[in-house]
């Protein structure tokens, strides 16, 4: 049946509708009987092949049973091999009732453990005595990764030549839903098995990066690049990913110098990958090896003289918020917390700095355009307005809260209309943490609260000085493969 116009209205319009969906059975239940059937039409559509006919197909199972459907679909076999484990029995009755196939044609056997890549590959094994595997193909789609592995090992020995999996066109993930965009399935003949294995392998890969686990990707990209026939798109992953890595632990000139020979593979490798992730974000990996650049000095150089470099100030404070939206994100808020009022601080010290060239460490309050005595007069108030144990000096090291009282009686910008004594109190949150000063957690809503009044603070400081926090958190957050 051809696929028309008409058809990919129909099933756009069934995917908007099953979008709004909330309820994860009402989700399910739709995506089946509304969806799926179109899906494999157009899936037929596409990829029928005359030249896809053999004796036998081998199919591990795992919980994404409608990828087996789909290549069920198009390839035409005497017999389908499937493997299934305890946990994906279940789903054997949905293949038998959407694949529309005669019974007889669907062998099955249940793989006791489905991390034993062994008992895999010894069942095809056995599955093909007294048969021919030369008219026989692997489909290693679904089941574990050791399933998978457990395939092509048992395919490969076998001899077997055509190897398949069911994939999706790029950036159709569907994040609410956890699944891939109906529709957006596409059929991928694989030549070379010792290629699929990277693939297995860098898909891992990229699900860790995408939970900022940076360390444990690279070493995958690593080991990777002594396994496939064609390493170099996996240097690059390895280098980007060593780079994030290192910044992200604050490693600032490792993360320069893994950055650096990134950008250069990028432009050796450019004419073979012209279309990658790393050509498509070349200027924000241009700007970022900047940053680090200038970063790298702290380093090797405390002095704080060095911040009067506004640019250097402001790269610091991004790599640190970006660092703190991360740990949000990983959902380690007492980490992020932590970052976050190191970010009230710098801004207070920064503004200092910048501002009046006052050194929060060794301030030399002669520098300021008030007197010391008319200073501490208006400090003390403001101590006193705010309900604070009022000081009978000015501080010898200038603590945070310090640091935003001065700059309140300086009139600096950056504290008009900023409420202190919520300041105050959002810090104390902080203080209370298990890595501060606490052996308390920090809640979800007091989290927020005291993100927002950092994120004002920032945006504050960086319109101050010619910029905004929209503009630099596209320069300075890491990008996603």
């Amino acid at each position: 049946m051809a696929w028309t116009v008409d058809l990919e209205n129909t099933l756009q319009e069934k995917i908007s509708f099953w979008l709004n969906l909330t309820s994860p059975n009402e989700v399910n239940e739709f995506y089946t009987r509304e969806i799926l059937p179109l899906s494999l039409k157009k899936f037929k559509a596409s990829y029928h092949n005359p030249n896809y006919l053999y004796d036998s197909v081998i199919m591990p199972l795992g919980n994404s049973w409608q990828a087996l459907v789909h290549s069920m679909s198009v390839l035409s076999s005497d017999e389908f091999f499937i493997l299934y484990s305890p946990e994906t029995r279940k789903y054997l009755d949905f293949i038998y009732h959407y694949a529309d196939l005669r019974p007889s044609s669907i062998i099955s056997r249940e793989i006791k453990d489905s991390n034993n890549a062994l008992e895999v590959y010894k069942a095809i094994k056995e599955y093909f005595t007294g048969k021919s595997p030369q008219k026989a193909a692997v489909d290693f789609t679904g089941g574990t990764k050791s399933m998978s592995i457990g395939s092509l090992l048992a395919g490969t020995v076998l001899g077997i030549k055509d190897f398949f999996y069911i994939g999706n066109e790029p950036g159709t993930y569907i994040d609410k839903f956890r699944r891939p965009r109906p529709g957006s399935e596409i059929m991928v003949k694989v030549e070379h098995p010792l290629a699929v294995f990277g693939d297995l392998e860098a898909e891992k890969a990229k699900s860790l990066a995408f939970e900022y686990n940076y360390r444990s990707a690279a070493l995958i990209y690593n080991e990777l690049l002594d396994k496939v026939p064609d390493p170099r798109e996996f240097e690059l992953y390895y280098l980007l990913l060593s780079a994030y890595e290192a910044w992200d632990n604050l490693e600032l000139k490792q993360a320069f110098l893994s950055m650096q020979k990134l950008l250069s593979k990028i432009t050796q490798y450019s004419s073979e990958y012209p279309q990658s992730v790393f050509t498509r974000n070349l200027p924000i990996l241009v700007q970022q090896h900047a940053f680090l650049q200038k970063l790298q000095i702290l380093n090797q150089n405390k002095n704080v003289e060095i911040f009067k470099d506004r640019k250097l100030a402001i790269a610091l404070l991004m790599t640190i918020y970006t660092n703190a939206l991360r740990r949000e994100k990983q959902g380690k808020l007492d980490m992020a917390a932590l970052l976050l009022y190191r970010i009230l601080e710098m801004v207070s010290q920064f503004t200092l700095l910048l501002n009046y060239g006052l050194d929060t460490a060794h301030p030399d309050y002669s520098k300021l355009p008030v007197a010391e005595s008319e200073l501490l007069a208006l400090f003390t108030e403001e101590y006193r307005r705010l309900g604070l144990r009022q000081p009978s000096e000015l501080p010898l090291q200038i603590s945070l809260m310090q640091g935003y009282i001065l700059l309140k009686v300086l009139n600096d910008p950056l504290t008009s209309n900023l409420d202190l004594r919520a300041l105050s109190g959002q810090s104390e949150i902080r203080n209370n943490t298990i890595f501060a000063h606490g052996f308390s957690f920090i809640r979800k809503e007091s989290y927020q609260k005291f993100k927002s009044m950092v994120q004002e603070c920032l945006a504050r400081f960086l319109i101050q000085n010619d910029t905004c926090l929209e503009k630099e958190l596209d320069k300075f957050s890491f990008i996603i493969l």
